[in-house]
């Protein structure tokens, strides 16, 4: 979790950078204004907003997992991309509540684009900074990422020439094949743990 603070007319606010989506602090934006994120959720017209968001988003990661297959994967991590697919099918969660926090003993996070519909709610000026600071949060995010990938392209690019410059080298060939023998016993016994777990429960079962 990656958490910033901003400050507005004096009051604190947090919004996090978790995975994909960037959640706001309620419990804060709703003290500015001396109110609760529960009286705005228990609205009829909240509640209809909130299932019709998480329909539109699980339906924005389900195309954009069907892209994965495109990115170009380091080849040395071969679950690389069912792991990155695996998160974006996770579920999503609108609003998230965290216990025994805060003067009234727990807080409220939404995701942004609930937090700008509380917002409109609190404040029209309130909204228009919410939404300002999530896309501070959200492009910032999106420049530290790009220059990581830019890092681990450039990484494997000079990998790549190494190994092109080793290759005719016959320690560097033995080298290799030691690499790919570890891999492959490392496989192996995963797969011997995994039959024996398995038949461990299937007796477990039997004997219950």
């Amino acid at each position: 979790m990656n958490i910033r603070t901003f400050n507005y007319h004096g009051n604190e606010v947090e919004f996090s950078v978790e995975g994909e989506d960037v959640m706001v602090n309620a419990t804060e934006m709703g003290k500015v204004f001396g109110k609760r994120p529960y009286d705005f959720l228990k609205l009829t017209t909240t509640k209809q907003y909130i299932e019709e968001l998480k329909s539109s988003l699980n339906e924005f990661r389900r195309e954009e997992s069907s892209l994965l297959n495109a990115v170009n994967e380091d080849p040395t991590h071969e679950n690389a991309s069912k792991k990155a697919e695996s998160s974006l099918l996770k579920p999503i969660q609108v609003v998230k509540t965290e216990k025994g926090k805060g003067e009234d003993g727990g807080v409220t996070w939404m995701h942004s684009r609930l937090a700008l519909k509380f917002a409109t709610w609190l404040d029209v000026k309130f909204e228009l900074w919410v939404f300002h600071m999530i896309n501070t949060v959200t492009f910032g995010n999106l420049v530290e990422v790009n220059r990581d990938i830019e890092h681990k392209a450039n990484l494997i690019i000079k990998k790549g020439q190494l190994e092109r410059e080793l290759i005719d080298v016959p320690k560097f060939r033995d080298y290799l094949s030691v690499i790919d023998d570890i891999r492959k016993a490392s496989n192996k016994i995963s797969r011997g743990q995994t039959n024996q777990l398995n038949m461990f429960q299937e007796y477990k079962n039997k004997n219950q």
